[in-house]
């Protein structure tokens, strides 16, 4: 028996499922590494940049912090356009957002004009640093030889 239909069947049927699998596993990277890329720079004002810190009384350079921001953003963020950063207090805690709008090349027949909205956002945690010494104090007196 000779295999002459076999290579229709894998041009016709199997190549087309593995380039549209390779698509969509492109795409999925790019959507993960935008969403890393943002975070990161949210979380890097937050934390590491302390001249665009806000303090309680909401003095602080907002603008600078924000424009940080969307720059880098959009110099870093694959296949996406509209950066848009904000940073304010909530409460006691320090939020930054930042939101942009993402392509995907490739599968515009899936996904509504090819393009998308996301946003992420970073949140300072605040620690109550006196709470855990004193209970790690206390535990080291209850449990002695445990660390000390």
């Amino acid at each position: 028996m000779d295999d002459n239909g076999s290579i229709v069947l894998e041009m016709c049927l199997i190549t087309p499922i593995l380039v549209c699998a390779v698509f969509v596993v492109m795409n999925m990277l790019f959507i993960a590494f935008n969403h890393a890329a943002a975070s990161g720079e949210a979380y890097l004002v937050l934390y590491n940049r302390e001249e665009y810190r806000i303090n309680e009384s909401g003095e602080g350079d907002t603008d600078s912090a924000e424009k940080a921001m969307s720059t880098n953003v959009s110099e870093t963020v694959i296949c996406a356009d509209g950066v848009n950063a904000e940073m304010a207090m909530n409460g006691k805690n320090l939020v930054a957002e930042i939101t942009y709008r993402e392509s995907f090349p490739g599968i515009q027949i899936l996904i509504d004009d090819g393009r998308c909205d996301r946003k992420t956002a970073a949140r300072q945690e605040i620690r109550d640093v006196g709470n855990e010494l004193r209970r790690w104090q206390e535990y080291g007196k209850l449990l002695p030889g445990r660390g000390n």
